[in-house]
């Protein structure tokens, strides 16, 4: 990418961000921080899960040895 490329798309990127009320901010972090959150909840309930499914394959298996 050329120098005058570059310029030119941080030139329109600090236009648009300039051009930003309040209230689009406000949206724009609410909608980060519930995907974030959508995201961490998603990986941790999956962790879980697979700890409970080791945890019972491992009852099941001390079950039927002894």
């Amino acid at each position: 990418m050329s120098k005058t490329t570059t310029a030119a798309y941080a030139s329109g990127a600090s236009m648009v961000i300039a051009g930003f009320t309040i209230q689009d901010w406000a949206l724009a972090v609410g909608v980060a921080c519930t995907v974030t959150t959508c995201l961490v909840n998603w990986h941790y309930k999956r962790k879980k899960t697979h700890h409970e499914i080791e945890f019972l394959k491992a009852q099941i298996n001390q079950k039927y040895t002894n």
